[in-house]
């Protein structure tokens, strides 16, 4: 759901009224709701919104950031993060050139190790 859908969306919800909220269909077609106040409705949007976030961050963390961890002498643990420069280039090209740009501009976000 974009922005301005949403924006709609929690506005239209009035306080005080009660909302249908479609729980399930069964295999018969038969469905089944439940009553949810404004502020019920308006929760279960930002918590859904929220794990989608979430969802996204942890793809952006698996795809872009490299974790190594190490024990010292001591047996304590580190964990040093850092980006993955080599996949953030190649991400980065390949959305430049799927939306048209130059190719001085893919050739800007270049990545050239030594």
């Amino acid at each position: 759901m974009g922005t301005q859908m949403t924006k709609v969306v929690m506005a239209s919800l009035m306080p005080g009224r009660d909302y249908m909220i479609l729980e399930s269909v069964d295999e018969n077609g038969n469905k089944t709701f439940r009553t949810a106040s404004a502020l019920e409705v308006r929760n279960d949007i930002m918590n859904c919104i929220n794990q989608i976030s979430n969802i996204g961050e942890q793809k952006v963390r698996e795809r872009f950031i490299k974790e190594t961890k190490t024990t010292d002498e001591n047996g304590n643990e580190t964990i040093t993060t850092e980006i993955n420069i080599e996949e953030l280039s190649k991400f980065l090209k390949e959305e430049l050139a799927s939306r048209g740009a130059s190719q001085e501009a893919i050739d800007a976000v270049s990545l050239t190790l030594d």
